[in-house]
């Protein structure tokens, strides 16, 4: 798998479990880098033997006495895996050092803490289980009714009450039976019919009553939606987001949502990529270095590298694409806000997905294509005026002294 499949398989572990771990592990020989990282199922991270929590081993965490976290234990196999308990593997623990003598990580462990001194994750979708499960039961129930009611769509009411029915079903009892066998020779008899289509008739004092269907509820609705929005509140996201409906929603709304809901998405990315993909990314450039990459820009690359790891991490993750609710009022914007200088080229990229050097080049590519086939620039309408370079005297004349 490709290693933004691993990050993005990580924080689907990470929003479920409520653990993202991952190995960087030394696998010589399959091709020019050796670091590889492996992904651990947050199942298989338990104490040994399935003991209970003491006071340096909690959740297959060994801490100090500080409470960081110290080394790991593994199960070889998930508990549920039927080859695992056959082989005997899934009963065996394996004890991994949280780090190397050097400071590599042995054991990238992400989760976000609620509490100080938390060992283990909790799944964002945790607290809104119970309701989503409400949810289910009650869209099984109202699928079954719906059925139901399909079914028993018309009823044939006879003329017979509750006494002559007592009587009629006690044993030795002809009245009922008599009556059956009438309305039965009666329906075996050929009706009239006209033009070859038979005119319904009934016996006497029998009725045809249609079952107005009473499902879908009209109250599921309401309750799916009151559902959903508690469901969405506890993951943080909008409703609209979550049922996929945005009948009910207009542009400002939708916009004030999108812009709160992408607050929280920026501020877990960020904690995400900083606890997870950079020590990871560490790993490797660590091993790059080692290979003698660098050693023609810095003097004593690897050495740099331990004593001013900070500094060589210092990178920015870029994700997906924000998206525009509205592409030419958020274009302008954008346009503004470059021209004004209170944004940057790196950010207003970022936003979407890009890197701004990579943008920068294919405009540079594309204008020389334009150039050279003869080709006219291209025209930005409204085009704001930049503010003027810093340094430049104001055109203001001063004032003089009295």
């Amino acid at each position: 798998d490709t290693i933004s499949g691993l990050f993005a398989l990580a924080y689907g572990h990470c929003f479920i479990d409520g653990d993202a771990i991952g190995l960087p592990l030394w696998i010589p020989g399959r091709g020019r880098w050796a670091t590889t990282l492996q992904l651990v199922d947050p199942d298989r991270l338990s104490n040994p033997n399935n003991m209970f929590d003491q006071d340096r081993l909690r959740a297959g965490v060994e801490v100090d006495q500080y409470g960081a976290a110290t080394a790991y234990h593994f199960r070889r196999r998930h508990p549920n895996d039927i080859f695992g308990a056959r082989a005997g593997d899934s009963m065996i623990w394996d004890r991994v050092p949280r780090q190397t003598a050097w400071g590599r990580p042995q054991v990238i462990h992400f989760f976000e803490k609620d509490r100080a001194g938390q060992s283990r994750g909790i799944g964002r979708l945790t607290p809104v289980i119970e309701a989503l499960f409400m949810d289910h039961r009650l869209g099984r129930a109202e699928l079954q009714a719906a059925v139901l009611n399909a079914i028993l769509a018309v009823v044939l009411e006879s003329p017979l009450d509750a006494d002559m029915a007592t009587q009629g079903l006690a044993p030795n009892s002809d009245s009922f039976g008599a009556y059956q066998a009438m309305r039965k020779d009666f329906h075996d008899e050929k009706r009239l019919t006209f033009g070859g289509v038979q005119i319904t008739s009934l016996f006497p004092n029998e009725k045809l009553k249609m079952e107005a269907p009473s499902r879908p509820n009209a109250n599921f609705a309401d309750f799916e939606s009151a559902v959903l929005r508690k469901a969405a509140a506890g993951i943080g996201t909008s409703y609209e987001q979550l049922s996929r409906d945005w009948s009910k929603t207009n542009y400002s709304s939708a916009r004030a949502a999108l812009i709160e809901v992408w607050r929280g998405y920026i501020a877990r990315r960020e904690e995400f990529t900083q606890g997870f993909c950079t020590p990871f990314f560490g790993c490797w450039l660590e091993e790059d270095i080692s290979l003698g990459t660098y050693d023609d820009l810095v003097d004593d690359a690897l050495e740099s590298f331990h004593t001013l790891k900070a500094a060589w991490l210092r990178c920015r993750w870029i994700g997906p694409g924000r998206g525009w609710v509205d592409p030419t009022k958020e274009a302008e914007a954008m346009g503004l806000r470059l021209a004004f200088q209170v944004g940057t080229q790196e950010d207003e990229s970022a936003e979407q997905g890009r890197d701004w050097q990579d943008d920068q080049d294919q405009l540079a590519r594309e204008m020389r294509r334009r150039h050279a086939l003869g080709l006219p620039d291209p025209v930005y309408p409204n085009k704001p005026t930049p503010m003027p370079p810093a340094g430049e005297a104001d055109a203001r004349p001063a004032k003089e002294n009295a």
